[in-house]
């Protein structure tokens, strides 16, 4: 990164004990030691040739363990996929390719002459005419394989094929989805789906169809949502002007409006967010909530009713739910039912008024902000206001043991992370990067624990070149060197190593624990992945794609 400002600032976050509000206590004195940068062992195993710029004509794709590459490459009589350097059997075309969750299989579509076909780990399934765009799907064991195919036929001529068995045909299919456990599947058909209509398909002719069983005719539909055990699933759909929830195959109460289904983690609950006329309710259970203006947090300046279904969260343990919402008094959350304080809030464009709330890994917490009419924002943690007050408020984030809050805070000096209630230096901005967040948790902007709880990761934006935006990593309070954007942040296990994706000006590399993982002539394309607390692998390429496994030193 020779051609880099380098900007290493040591700045320790203040952590004296400091009390928040509701129950959740700083106990460390002095910030702890960031993780440090160990020597490596760094070894390369060629992966055959990789398309450059593939990932966006789904040219090449990557398997889930980040261990394997999968290309489809030109040839004088067609186009073949390379698995790991292995040349696979020519065709005319090769459609979409996917691996399976486990990464041990490789299913692409294919074409012979003017029939299409799906095949899986080189083994070819039956020809269609056609293949349905991006239908083909694993199940989550990674056992079972689902697709659309279309024969021009009398009658119906597209049908779900599962693993290999062909159902029942319709004139659209759609929408496939397994259920958690693999052992069920479900699919849309028919004239609708989600507002889409085929102009040969008479109105009212869809069906949900679950376990091959055509269960409730619709005009149009979402897709099917399983319960995380698989044991029930629910889908909204719209006949006629009304919208309702099915689930189970037993409709709920029609309404002008419902919002996608959410289920509750232990299965046993089911909510939805339905509106009639002006007004808004949750429906939890099929019981109907209180009415009021608006549910979910929405954008001031917006009048609409309903919300989003992000917007309803249960406690991880199942025992808690909340939501936002707006009536003639203002912006508040209900709770298990009850109401929280009222706020008013300026009729104005800019951060939401309130932010959907967040529940801590043991279910004990719920914290949220609000945008109050003085125009500034401030954290309610387990009802109780917090004293400092800011511009915007983002990325509400607690530590896995549910002992540390932290988010981002805008302060007329520039952005900061607040930690454990104490203000952290101050920056240009927050910056995105690839931290995958639970729904309803912080939106993937870029704030993460470590898996013990005791280190704190960002990604903070620094003013540049118009053409290249610069970025950097903050550990524990203390600054990584600039760089350009930055992805895919992974932890090791027992949280003594952090690991990113940074751009520079020579291209993308690795950044271990603070140290730059460049390699000759290669970029990075993947994040790297943890295999233990030793080692880590990802994948990079050049002309060809390597698998790079990462050891550290004893």
């Amino acid at each position: 990164m020779s051609s880099f400002r380098k900007v290493v600032v040591a700045f320790l976050l203040a952590a004296s004990a400091a009390v928040i509000a509701g129950g959740l206590l700083a106990e460390e004195t002095a910030p702890p030691t960031p993780p440090q940068a160990p020597n490596l062992t760094i070894t390369q195993t060629n992966l055959g040739l990789w398309m450059i710029g593939a990932m966006v004509a789904n040219d090449g794709i990557y398997s889930p363990d980040r261990r394997h590459v999968a290309c489809s490459l030109p040839a004088e009589d067609g186009r073949y996929v390379m698995l790991d350097g292995v040349e696979g059997k020519h065709y005319e075309s090769i459609g979409v390719s996917c691996f399976s969750p486990d990464s041990k299989h490789l299913a692409c579509g294919a074409q012979s002459g003017d029939k299409h076909f799906v095949v899986i780990d080189g083994k070819e399934g039956k020809q269609y005419d056609y293949i349905g765009r991006a239908s083909l799907i694993f199940g989550p064991d990674s056992a079972h394989v689902a697709y659309s195919g279309m024969s021009v036929r009398s009658g119906d001529p597209w049908c779900v094929v599962a693993d290999g068995v062909e159902g029942n045909w319709y004139p659209v299919v759609g929408r496939l989805v397994y259920s958690p456990d693999s052992k069920r599947l479900a699919y849309i058909t028919g004239q609708k789906m989600g507002g889409m209509s085929h102009p040969l398909v008479p109105e009212g002719s869809g069906f949900i169809v679950v376990d091959g069983k055509d269960i409730r005719q619709f005009d149009s539909a979402g897709a099917v949502t399983f319960s995380p055990d698989s044991a029930h699933w629910a889908c909204g759909i719209r006949v006629g002007n009304s919208s309702l929830v099915v689930m189970d195959g037993v409709d709920g109460k029609p309404y002008d409006w419902t919002s996608e289904p959410v289920f509750s983690p232990d299965s046993k609950h089911m909510a939805y967010i339905a509106a009639s006329g002006r007004k808004s309710c949750v429906v939890q259970d099929g019981v109907e909530g209180k009415w009021y203006d608006k549910v979910g947090p929405g954008a001031l300046g917006m009048v609409t009713t309903g919300g989003n279904s992000d917007s309803l969260i249960f406690s991880p343990d199942s025992q808690h739910f909340a939501y936002s919402a707006q009536d003639e008094e203002g912006f508040f959350v209900v709770q298990d039912g009850v109401e929280g304080k009222k706020y008013n809030v300026h009729q104005k464009l800019g951060p939401a008024p309130i932010v959907t709330p967040v529940f801590s890994p043991d279910s004990k917490h719920v914290v949220y902000s609000m945008n109050n009419a003085d125009n500034t924002s401030f954290v309610v943690l387990d009802g109780v206001e917090q004293a400092a007050k800011y511009s915007d408020i983002k990325a509400l984030t607690f530590s896995p043991d549910s002992s540390r809050l932290a988010y981002w805070a805008n302060t007329p000096e520039g952005w900061c992370v607040v930690v454990d209630g104490a203000e952290g230096k101050k920056h240009h901005d927050w910056a995105f990067a690839g931290i995958l967040t639970p729904k309803g948790t912080n939106g993937g902007i870029t704030i993460a624990f470590t898996p013990d709880s005791k280190h704190i990761i960002y990604f903070a934006e620094i003013p540049g070149e118009a053409i290249f935006k610069f970025s950097m990593a903050v550990v524990d309070g203390v600054e990584h060197a600039e760089c350009g954007e930055i992805s895919g942040l992974t932890i090791a296990p027992d949280s003594k190593h952090i690991a990113y994706r940074a751009l520079g000006r020579n291209g993308e590399f690795w950044v271990l624990d603070g140290q730059d993982v460049a390699l000759p002539n290669l970029k990075a394309i993947t994040e790297l992945v943890f295999d233990s607390p030793t080692k880590c692998h990802g994948i990079m390429n050049g002309n060809t794609a390597f698998l790079i496994e990462i050891e550290f030193a004893p």
